[in-house]
């Protein structure tokens, strides 16, 4: 019984506070909607500020305060140097008023000029002029006048008429040490009018275009004595003796693109003896030809000489080699080896074979310190390469040929090569000699019982890439006298074993393995390494299931690790803690693989200021990888991130992640415009979702409109559902008491009095005898009328309680004379209300007339049923009232 009654209580406490309820879960849904819209529209990003107006690293603020307004230059002040910029704005002329009189650089390349201006009269601070790419053809004998401070003229890449420049045109450049007048246009075979320079005695650097028969330079070059740079393109058909006669201060001399050439003297240089530095490059003619005019450079002591790209036959093979041009041999280099230079490079020359002896020499091993055969297809013996090693001072040997197909790659790794192959000190001879005829000393790629590779002590990089054809290592093989080598290249070396190690390499920071098939190979391959810096594996057919399982024991122990390249390996997974150990790593290649996702964990390579990604599977970055880059960006402003290749998705559940593509801070290449795959699987691109907002719409609008019918539909069928509950509370409460208790509702043989009737006492008539009989008489049912049932001892009060408690309906006739002036109508409506119960919902039956009827007691409207609230137009017994009471006193 007290189960059944706590039952009761808690439903009628529930459901009377329904309406409520309700009500507070409409202003919930309402303010979640908000919340759901807010956090997947585009406006609200991890950057503060509205979404149109966030700033890219693209867009860059510029001033310009001391550049007057109406000049459509920019300035740049660095160094306390002023630089008027008007570069690529297609000017046909220029106003003094545009440059401030301390300008100090004028920069007026890619215009429409077709004159040198003549507005620099009053700007005696100006040091440097460039005039290049515009449409300037005359240069008149005042054209530099006032500009005698000028330190650097740029003409390149104008029709100028060369061959009619007056003697005087530079006379006024008194300062002048730099001057460039290179040309793209077919110029008159004629004698170039040298005389035209030597009136620039401080010039020190001259770059010209010439279209002659026969280069000279005149005497009057013997005044310049500060002339020590000359690069020279163009069309020259002979060099001679005299060619460079009366140039004998010039240290650096520069002959490229000069593809007529047909004659070079032997002796063309022999007037030059402090030539420290000769570049020769696109000309063509026969190596030899080139070879044999370095004869007067013999004994002579410089820093460079540099030949590339020179060869008679572009592409045919044999002709190269039938005319002995695509042979290196002594007879060839008899004079370069005389020649006591630093450092040699033959580059792209077509060289097939290096006889014995070709590249060596007691000169050359006193002095050459770096010799450079970079792209050349050698196929010469191995006993040209032993000689090249056992040079006393060498330091740096390549004999690269990249141009072979397996040499290409896409990797984006760049070592410093040139400062880790430099060093400051100069190198003791090594007073060693070696065996040639000892098998240990052969350079051989495979031996069963282990090897050793002795090389010289100076020897600081050593490239051999697409060289060693089956690069393998099966046995334990050792580098003697390594101590110095900081740089190893065996890329596209074949082989597919290794399983040993190479020992002797403890100093070595950079190790190039791009292209070579390390198809089984030891985990603990690179523990002898533990200097390394940059490690290229790049295209090596890497095991995925090895790098998989045990990537990170091979790359344990490389604590120094600043540079890894694993792109084109068609991997698929790594360890998440592949790079637990390598927390000095910088840059990381991994394109080219079949990656769906940032393989590794962000958070083990904070240092990170490249990460390759180009060329994989991914499709979307998850919110944690798009944080941890931001986090390391945060740490490191320089951190790159690369996304070239990848089709991403850029579907509607994708918005946040093109989002952070465009406002991120990351660096990020291909102008952050990827190829992406969009809701109907059309391939497109990013750039074409650059309005999220409206995106957005188009992706969630109908989705939240319908969230918005069905929150609405809600909202009507909880108002109905607390009107209802409202007005049949205490029949609802019966019905789930019938349901789900013993308790049921009961019927007027329950009770002992039929119908208690309240009343005033003036109405006495109207219940006594109108309304008693048509009860009694009619519907049968009994009466208590405290008039007839109650004596005058009796207790009014207790009486009136126990009178409605025993009674089936109570029936109360208010009318204003028991509303107002009754002062026992309040203790039967209290009585009344106290009594009702779920077994009998509608106990109550109030007559009220309609005036009336927004009077009554809140405690009664609230407990009585709607339908039970009769409205009467009176003391009036009719036919109406009749049947409304039938129905309400026996139902």
């Amino acid at each position: 019984m007290i189960q059944i009654l706590s039952i009761k209580m808690s439903i009628t406490r529930n459901i009377s506070h329904s309406c409520n309820y309700l009500y507070l879960m409409w202003l919930l849904l309402c303010s979640l909607d908000i919340t759901f819209c807010l956090m997947l529209s585009p406006n609200t990003s991890h950057d503060s500020g509205d979404f149109n107006n966030q700033p890219t690293k693209y867009e860059l603020s510029h001033s310009a305060p001391d550049v007057p307004s109406l000049s459509p230059c920019a300035q740049v002040t660095e160094n306390k140097e002023l630089t008027i910029d008007c570069r690529s704005l297609q000017l046909t002329g220029v106003l003094p008023t545009w440059f401030p009189q301390k300008t100090m650089s004028i920069l007026l390349d890619s215009n429409q000029l077709t004159s040198v201006p003549a507005t620099f009269d009053h700007l005696r601070h100006l040091r440097r002029l460039s005039l290049s790419y515009n449409s300037i053809t005359d240069l008149q004998a005042n054209t530099f006048s006032g500009l005698g401070q000028l330190e650097y003229l740029n003409l390149d890449y104008n029709p100028l008429k060369i061959y009619h420049i007056s003697n005087d045109t530079f006379a006024s450049l008194e300062n002048l040490t730099e001057l460039s007048m290179q040309q793209d246009v077919e110029l008159p075979i004629t004698p170039y009018p040298i005389e035209a320079f030597s009136s620039i005695l401080n010039l020190k650097s001259l770059t010209v275009s010439v279209d002659c028969e026969t280069l000279q330079f005149g005497k009057d070059f013997r005044n310049i004595t500060t002339f020590s740079e000359l690069n020279l393109r163009g069309n020259i058909r002979a060099l001679t003796r005299d060619s460079f006669i009366n140039l004998g201060n010039l240290k650096q001399l520069d002959l490229s693109i000069i593809r007529t050439i047909k004659e070079i003297d032997t002796g063309v240089f022999q007037s030059l003896k402090n030539l420290n530095q000769l570049y020769i490059s696109n000309l063509r003619v026969q190596l030899k030809v080139v070879l044999a005019s370095l004869s007067g450079l013999v004994g002579q002591t410089m820093d460079t000489i540099a030949l590339g790209y020179i060869r008679f036959f572009v592409k045919d093979r044999y002709s190269n080699i039938l005319q002995g041009d695509g042979i290196l041999s002594r007879k060839h280099t008899k004079y370069l080896t005389q020649i006591c230079v630093a450092h040699v490079a033959l580059t792209y020359c077509k060289l097939y074979i290096i006889l014995d002896k070709a590249v060596t020499s007691k000169t050359w091993d006193r002095c050459l310190k770096s010799l450079d055969l970079t792209d050349n297809p050698i196929m010469g013996t191995k006993i040209v390469v032993l000689h090249l090693l056992k040079m006393s001072n060498l330091e740096t040997l390549i004999i690269h040929d990249s141009s072979k197909p397996q040499a290409a790659k896409n990797s984006l790794l760049k070592t410093d090569y040139g400062n880790m192959c430099r060093t400051s000190n100069p190198t003791q001879n090594n007073n060693y000699n070696y065996n040639l005829n000892d098998s240990s000393y052969m350079f051989t790629s495979n031996i069963s019982n282990g090897y050793k590779i002795y090389i010289s002590k100076s020897l600081r990089c050593l490239n051999f890439g697409n060289l060693i054809t089956e690069f393998s290592i099966e046995s334990n093989g050792t580098f003697v006298y390594a101590d110095n080598l900081v740089y190893l290249d065996v890329s596209d070396g074949g082989g597919s074993m290794f399983t040993h190690h190479l020992h002797g390499l403890t100093n070595i920071k950079a190790f190039i393995l791009s292209g070579s098939e390390l198809t089984v190979i030891n985990r603990t391959f690179f523990d002898t390494m533990p200097s390394l810096e940059t490690l290229d594996l790049s295209s090596c057919k890497l095991s995925g299931q090895f790098m998989a399982e045990s990537g990170g024991r091979l790359f344990q122990n490389l604590q120094y690790l600043k540079q890894l390249d694993l792109s084109f390996n068609q991997l698929a997974f790594l360890s998440p803690e592949i790079f637990y150990n390598n927390v000095n790593l910088k840059e990381l290649f991994l394109a080219g693989n079949r990656f769906r996702k940032i393989p590794f964990s962000l958070k083990n390579t904070p240092r990170l200021s490249v990460l390759d990604m180009r060329f994989n599977e991914l499709t979307r970055l998850p919110v944690e990888i798009r944080n941890n880059l931001d986090q390391i960006f945060k740490e490191n402003k320089e951190f790159s991130f690369y996304l070239e290749g990848n089709v991403l998705s850029c579907g509607c559940h994708d918005i946040q992640f093109l989002q952070w593509i465009q406002l991120t801070a990351v660096n990020m290449d291909m102008f952050r415009n990827y190829s992406c795959v969009d809701n109907d699987g059309v391939l497109t691109y990013t750039a074409a979702f650059s309005d999220l907002q409206i995106y957005w719409r188009q992706c969630w609008g109908t989705v939240f409109l319908y969230l918005s019918m069905i929150l609405f539909c809600l909202l009507i069928i909880g108002f109905v559902l607390c009107f209802f509950v409202t007005k049949y509370k205490t029949y609802i409460i019966s019905g789930l008491l019938n349901l789900f208790s013993e308790t049921f509702l009961k019927k007027p043989s329950n009770y002992e009095i039929g119908v208690f009737i309240g009343y005033a006492d003036r109405d006495y008539q109207f219940a006594c005898h109108d309304l008693r009989q048509f009860i009694e008489d009619t519907l049968g049912l009994t009466t208590f009328i405290r008039d007839r049932d109650l004596s005058i001892s009796t207790d009014l009060a207790s009486a009136t309680v126990l009178a409605i408690d025993r009674s089936w309906r109570v029936l109360l006739v208010v009318n204003e004379t028991f509303l107002s002036r009754d002062r026992w109508f309040l203790f039967m409506c209290r009585a009344a209300t106290s009594a009702l119960t779920s077994a009998n919902p509608k106990r109550i039956v109030v007559l009220v007339e309609d005036q009336l009827r927004h009077r009554l007691p809140a405690e009664l409207s609230r407990v009585v049923l709607e339908d039970n609230i009769v409205v009467t137009r009176g003391n009036f017994l009719d036919y109406e009232l009749k049947e409304k009471l039938r129905t309400r006193l026996l139902e």
